[in-house]
Order: structure tokens, then sequence, then C-alpha cells
């Protein structure tokens, strides 16, 4: 199974560097991860530079959708079009639910701020989507993962990054929710 084995990581973008205390399992069975902590502290630059590469060397499926939406719906409206399939309603909610019914049952859900694009009830019910039994968020605001009757998930993590006194330094610790 899929993992970040504990370690540092670095990320060639912004000259940081990501202190990881104990192994990651994204994949495993029926968790979701938010991924957490204040603005500009590297959350994106984590998912972009760690562990999407990691996904890929691994060759596990993942959705990834990304804060700059607007170009990514425009690729994803374009690939419906050239596949045949059925076009989706005008809003970017929709357009996430559609693509969902597309993926693999073993396909990890990588949500960057997609919460800020619809209602808080829109975002669990794309969580809740059938296909979706792995999830990573990252996400300003936990209540909705904290109220575990509101999702599918049989456990849940936040992980919280945060800037070590130099700089330089951004420390991964997990919170496990329930």
């Amino acid at each position: 199974m899929f993992r970040i084995v504990s370690g540092s990581y670095e990320s060639d973008k912004a000259g940081i560097s990501y202190q990881l205390s104990k192994d990651l399992n994204p994949m495993s069975d029926n968790h979701i991860w938010l991924v957490g902590g204040q603005n500009g502290v590297g959350k994106t630059l984590f998912i972009e530079e760690i562990l999407i590469p990691s996904l890929k060397n691994d060759a596990v499926s993942f959705f990834f959708v990304g804060q700059d939406f607007e170009v990514q719906s425009l690729t994803l409206r374009a690939s419906i079009a050239v596949l045949g399939l059925s076009k989706a309603k005008k809003g970017d909610f929709d357009l996430i639910m559609q693509t969902a019914t597309q993926l693999p049952n073993e396909s990890l859900f990588i949500f960057d701020e997609f919460d800020k694009r619809c209602s808080s009830d829109n975002f669990l019910q794309l969580l809740m989507h059938e296909n979706s039994k792995h999830a990573m968020c990252v996400s300003h605001h936990d209540s909705w993962l904290k109220n575990k009757d509101r999702t599918k998930f049989k456990s849940a993590s936040i992980l919280r990054i945060i800037k070590a006194s130099n700089g330089i330094e951004r420390i991964i610790s997990e919170e496990r929710i329930y």
C-alpha cells in the first residue's frame, strides 16, 4: 500500500524542507486527511511537490482539484467533450461530481481549498461519493471534518504544517480526530 515514509523532504520551488515524524498513508482504508496550517506555510507545496510526485512514482491513481480551478475546469470540460460524455452543468461542483464518477474506486481525491468554491453540504456530498474512499483536503476549516456523523469515513486526521523557528523547516504532525 502507498505511503510516504517519515523523514525530510525538500521543496525545490520554495527552498524549504518538510520534516515528517511518522509515515503517512493517505490511502489507508476509508480515511480522510485534512492538511491545515497558517496561510503561506506551504500546504499546497506539500501536496504539489511531495505528495503528488510520490503518487506518480508509485502509479497510484488520484484526482487533484487545485486552487486554480478556473484553468483546470476548462481542461476537464474539454476532456469530457472529447470523450463524448454528457456535459456537466455550469457549476464547479457539478463538474467535479461528474468527473468523480469516472474514476476508479481506489483513487485518492485531493482537494486544495475546494471547500471555498461550494457549500459545506455540497463538499460533504462530494466526499460521500461512492468512489471517494480516500481523501486529502487542504483547508482552513475543520468543523465539517470533526462531525463524524456527517461523513462516511471510518477515521480522520489533521496534518498540521507549522513553520519552524529557523523559517526554513516545516514540521508536519498528525492529530487523529476519530
